[in-house]
């Protein structure tokens, strides 16, 4: 009984906060606090993605639906003149009747020694634009197909260097903690950037990453779901890969925003390496994209962590308008292992109503095989977007 009340209890707590946001989506920021010297500040973080998708006929079985995707709270700010922190738990799987309550970050940050910064907690680790980037700044209901490949949430140290035009990240880590997935092991990550910005109008962004890991079960899966979090089904999926001492990934980026017109594309790889004479696959995925805003607004672009930041509308009565179309493929097929391969074009329209609240619509168009079973579908979905 105490468990089902307190998973209730959280679901209630997010709702109110969201709404209370939704009516106080102003100028003046009713979540911040700060000291009077400036030195201590707290902020309090989340956000609530409410997603509704229908699935088309033409392979897997994919039950329409709603689902909140994500149920974000905690609290950021500066501990001293020096040191900021970002405290953020996941809350979304109460809503499907799960108590269970993830860490997603818990980061200390120091910065007195500009240009280096450090990090130490559990964070994302640095591989990759859309990655680097917030779920509630990027174009698309969901990450492309790519993100797959990507080591997120661990435990570790990582170190920065900002000076403009360069951009380095480079950082060790374990397992996760506090999560529903359990992925004990240990590995490094590194991601660079060199970007020209100007006037949040206009930005030139190109970097790489390259990180490696090695899992401690010497097993390796990799799976995506079709661009669409209502769905646990992936219709691309390698199985579990055994014998697997490490794995390694890189990619490469670019991003190019000028006025309304923005282009961004990726390019991730991973190959594991297994013991004995067994064979080595090589798996792949990329993504391109186009957005037009057509309100005049630009992405902006933020060179101090190589990643996009949230929509300002300069329209207070009729927000903001962008419309964007993406191309995303990944191919989990080598040698023996049959994980299938995948192609999805994806044509969004995003208003953003202020700040703090965005209505989102994906049509994606799918086109999946894996082994025998051929997947040629649509969906159409929408989003909800509450942010604090």
């Amino acid at each position: 009984m105490y468990r089902a009340r307190r998973g209730t209890v959280t679901s209630v707590a997010c709702i109110y906060i969201a709404i209370l946001n939704l009516a106080a989506a102003k100028d003046t920021e009713w979540n911040e606090w700060q000291s009077a010297d400036g030195e201590r500040s707290l902020r309090i973080v989340g956000r609530l993605f409410w997603d509704y998708a229908d699935y088309g006929d033409g392979g897997p079985v994919l039950v329409a639906g709603d689902r909140i995707t994500s149920a974000r709270l905690g609290v950021a700010g500066k501990l001293t003149s020096t040191t900021d922190y970002l405290l953020q738990y996941e809350f979304r799987e109460h809503f499907a009747g799960r108590d269970k309550t993830q860490l997603r970050y818990g980061v200390l940050t120091y910065k007195a020694l500009n240009p280096l910064m450090f990090e130490v907690g559990q964070m994302n680790e640095p591989v990759g634009l859309e990655a680097s980037t917030s779920q509630r700044a990027n174009t698309f209901m969901e990450r492309a197909l790519p993100f797959t490949f990507v080591p997120f949430y661990h435990f570790g140290g990582a170190a920065y260097y900002v000076k403009k035009p360069l951009f380095l990240h480079i950082g060790a880590f374990g397992r996760t903690y506090l999560n529903t997935v359990s992925d004990a092991g240990t590995g490094v990550s590194s991601r660079i950037v060199y970007s020209v910005a100007d006037n949040d109008t206009s930005a030139l962004h190109v970097g790489g990453s390259y990180f490696v890991r090695r899992p401690d079960s010497m097993s390796l899966r990799f799976a995506a779901r079709p661009e669409s979090a209502v769905t646990d089904s992936r219709l691309v999926d390698t199985r579990d890969i055994d014998f697997v001492e490490s794995y390694k990934g890189a990619g490469l980026e670019f991003a190019y925003v000028r006025g309304a017109l923005s282009f961004q594309g990726e390019y991730l790889a991973a190959w594991p390496s297994r013991t004995g004479d067994r064979p080595d696959p090589f798996f792949w995925g990329s993504y391109l994209y186009a957005s037009y805003f057509l309100t005049g607004e630009s992405r902006r672009y933020d060179s101090s962590r190589a990643a996009f930041n949230s929509i300002r509308p300069h329209h207070k009565r009729f927000g903001a308008w962008e419309t964007a179309l993406r191309y995303s493929v990944l191919d989990l097929d080598s040698g023996e292992v049959e994980g299938g391969r995948e192609r999805n074009t994806t044509l969004a329209l995003n208003w953003y109503i202020n700040p703090k609240v965005r209505l989102m619509f994906n049509y994606i168009w799918v086109d999946g095989k894996r082994r025998s079973l051929r997947t040629d579908t649509e969906i159409a979905q929408i989003r909800l977007q509450l942010n604090l």
